[in-house]
């Protein structure tokens, strides 16, 4: 009977004793704080690569209408000239897309993603319209605290549109001309 006791009390005491407490809270609490906090510096790099995406395809749109309305260049040259011109525009500093990174293929699929369509119209005269619509995704890979929650990425999109026409030059031109001063008056 001694030994019961003694285990009776061996098990009142454990139920008793607080002092571990702080150990398995911080067990608990430790991995949902590391990814909250992996959730906060990921949606920061979300909207900010979200910003860049939407300006690169803003100015590839209008850097290609402006080349077709303006320099007289054919569609494909445009899409070259869109292409490029998204592919500068996104900064490859640490956590942009950056093409050099060892073992990275983040640029093949960024050019893969990216969607240039050029629709003209003709326009009274010899003049022309143009719209140009570019699309781009890009996959963010999250950080290692994010990944804690099972998510290992998400992909941004982003789409633009712009409109150029060229000038339209009839062959003929008439103008009204009214004389105020009287001078033609006879």
């Amino acid at each position: 009977m001694t030994k019961m006791m003694k285990k009776g009390t061996l098990v009142a005491r454990l139920l008793r004793d607080r002092s571990g407490n702080f150990a398995m809270m911080t067990a608990i609490v430790l991995p949902v704080m590391l990814a909250a906090g992996g959730v906060a510096i990921d949606m920061t790099n979300m909207v900010l690569k979200k910003a860049e995406l939407q300006d690169a395809t803003d100015s590839a749109a209008l850097a290609a209408a402006s080349a077709l309305a303006n320099d007289g260049k054919s569609q494909a040259e445009a899409k070259l000239i869109a292409a490029q011109f998204l592919t500068t525009q996104i900064p490859t500093n640490e956590g942009s897309i950056d093409s050099n990174a060892p073992g990275s293929d983040q640029k093949n699929d960024f050019d893969a993603s990216t969607g240039v369509t050029i629709k003209e119209t003709a326009m009274l005269g010899n003049g022309k319209s143009y719209k140009v619509d570019i699309s781009a995704s890009y996959t963010l890979q999250f950080n290692a605290f994010t990944r804690l929650l099972g998510q290992t990425s998400t992909t941004l999109n982003a789409t633009s549109t712009a409109e150029s026409a060229t000038e339209s030059k009839n062959a003929l031109s008439m103008f009204l001309v009214l004389d105020k001063s009287g001078s033609m008056a006879w």
